[in-house]
């Protein structure tokens, strides 16, 4: 059995960044913002906006039908504080 993702995190990266291409990730996390502050902080990008939005299989479908790659996103510390 997969994860169990809970949210799908959109990236845009800043105008004049080496990543031209938006990003999607899905997280396990029960803490978008916790995920959407540390996906900022580790990036090696300049981050433009990050949106969220819950997992589900329809948008799921729907970035794989644009063929948006969906990254896997894991956080350094779980949802109860301890580290991972």
């Amino acid at each position: 059995m997969g994860p169990d993702y809970k949210w799908f995190m959109y990236v845009r990266y800043s105008e004049g960044s080496f990543r031209k291409e938006p990003a999607v990730f899905a997280t396990e996390n029960e803490d978008v913002y916790h995920s959407m502050g540390e996906l900022q902080a580790r990036s090696n990008a300049p981050i433009e906006r990050i949106d969220f939005c819950e997992y589900t299989e329809e948008k799921r479908a729907y970035w794989e039908s644009l063929s948006v790659p969906i990254r896997h996103w894991r956080d350094t510390h779980d949802n109860r504080g301890g580290r991972l």
